[in-house]
């Protein structure tokens, strides 16, 4: 069938993002009855699920917003890439936020759960005991928030977040009912696999009926209509309808990029490209060094990594924004991607010796700036470098391992094992695959323990 083309549209302006949402008003009415429970002491936990692309962070932005009205704080945190391995990660951006804020006791209590996520030892006994009491801890510091306060709580992508941060996370739901809380959290329902620490603690909470979950489902030929015409500003032609949702399944995300590209490309990832292509080399070259650091990136990191002036580097990000590739984060020094889809399109377009490189520079930088070992170890092991990977990943492993935190450690002892240096002594190496096996048991991965055991 011959492609159905669309007006011809100018790459670097064209409006992006649609200026309304569509087709999510029984799910906004939901959450506006929720923000109505919390501010009368009936706090909750809602999910927000879907697919990539499918609009959650748009419809977690007007509940904000809403709530904002309602003259709810609002406090944000995400998980990201890679987190899975990071020991607290949600709770740590969660305690930059509380950092951040006006009020001086949401600054203690921000400082105490950093403070306590870096000495995940501090009490006695064994190590089911430390972890239980560091649990508990973490809990107790976030609900010595105000209960009375109209608090909105926003955490986004936790599919990647980590087992010690998805427990707090239920140990503080638990405690909602009597709080003037709503905390909703967002993930891809296309990322659960099986044994993802969000999956099971994600069953666990709907089970006992602590939370409930909002599915997103992908719009309709009339809704894509809808939205392609607020992004067109004119009402799109019945062929263009049809293009649009054939190519895009229905897909918000998909339907904006293909609509911003000239023509309707086959797929997102061409139509982010057509527009990367059409920009100068030097802010490719930074989009390209952002993409390979991550779906969130910090400005001293990227200019570090791109070693180029600041104020080029700022110059680059603005026009980055300008295309509705890149977005700013939660303060004036970090910034996201629009969409991981959009991340990964630029980064799988990086030629492969040009993205090693960028990896090994993003973890030469990271290690003098004291960044975590697993954020380190991932970058030296994508720059093929393995000998700083190992050491690294070792590192990381170990302080998981000692916080209890087995989902964290066991991709990071098998990234050790990967990676380990030639010339290791075969005590040494059998020792590392009985430390891998012990984090595979705990987790009831038994094949995976087995063989590691076996082979040690």
């Amino acid at each position: 069938m011959a492609r159905q083309p669309v007006a011809r549209q100018t790459v670097a302006r064209q409006v992006v993002a649609s200026p309304v949402l569509v087709g999510r008003d029984e799910f906004l009415a939901l959450a506006g009855r929720r923000l109505e429970d919390a501010a009368t002491g009936r706090g909750h936990l809602l999910f927000v699920a879907g697919e990539a692309g499918i609009g959650k962070t748009r419809l977690v932005t007007s509940i904000s917003r809403r709530a904002e009205r309602l003259e709810f704080a609002v406090l944000r945190a995400a998980a990201f890439p890679g987190d899975a391995e990071a020991t607290g990660g949600v709770l740590l951006d969660l305690a930059g936020d509380l950092r951040r804020a006006a009020d001086a006791g949401w600054r203690d209590v921000g400082h105490a759960l950093s403070a306590r996520l870096r000495d995940p030892l501090a009490a006695q006994g064994d190590p089911h005991r430390q972890r239980r009491l560091l649990v508990q801890d973490l809990a107790d510091l976030l609900c010595d928030l105000d209960p009375g306060r109209l608090l909105l709580v926003v955490l986004e992508d936790l599919h990647w977040a980590d087992q010690l941060s998805l427990e707090v996370i239920g140990r503080v739901a638990v405690r909602l009912p009597g709080r003037a809380t709503l905390m909703i959290g967002a993930y891809r329902s296309d990322e659960l696999f099986p044994r993802t620490a969000m999956r099971q603690v994600r069953g666990r909470l709907l089970s006992q009926r602590v939370a409930e979950e909002i599915r997103l489902p992908r719009l309709t030929a009339a809704q894509t209509a809808t939205l392609a015409g607020a992004v067109l500003g004119r009402r799109p032609t019945g062929s263009e309808v049809a293009a649009i949702h054939g190519r895009s399944d229905g897909i918000p995300l998909h339907v904006e990029e293909l609509l911003a590209a000239s023509g309707v490309p086959d797929t997102l990832a061409d139509a982010v490209l057509v527009r990367a292509r059409a920009l100068d080399p030097g802010v490719r070259d930074i989009a390209a060094a952002a993409a390979v650091i991550g779906r969130s990136f910090d400005f001293d990191l990227l200019t570090a990594v791109a070693q180029d002036a600041p104020e080029t580097v700022d110059r680059c990000l603005r026009e980055l924004q300008s295309v509705y590739l890149v977005q700013a984060g939660a303060d004036a020094a970090t910034f996201d991607f629009r969409h991981a889809l959009i991340r990964d399109a630029l980064y799988a377009d990086i030629a492969l010796p040009r993205r090693r490189q960028l990896h090994e520079r993003v973890a030469r930088v990271a290690v003098e700036r004291g960044y975590r070992d697993e954020f380190v170890s991932a970058h030296f092991d994508e720059a093929h470098l393995p000998g700083p990977a190992y050491w690294h990943a070792l590192l990381a492993a170990r302080e998981a391992a000692a916080a209890s935190s087995h989902r964290e450690a066991l991709p990071l002892y098998r990234r050790a094992v990967r990676n380990l240096p030639d010339g290791s002594s075969p005590d040494f190496h059998a020792t590392l695959l009985a430390a891998l096996g012990a984090e595979a048991a705990a987790v009831d991965e038994n094949a995976a323990a087995a063989e590691a055991y076996e082979e040690a």
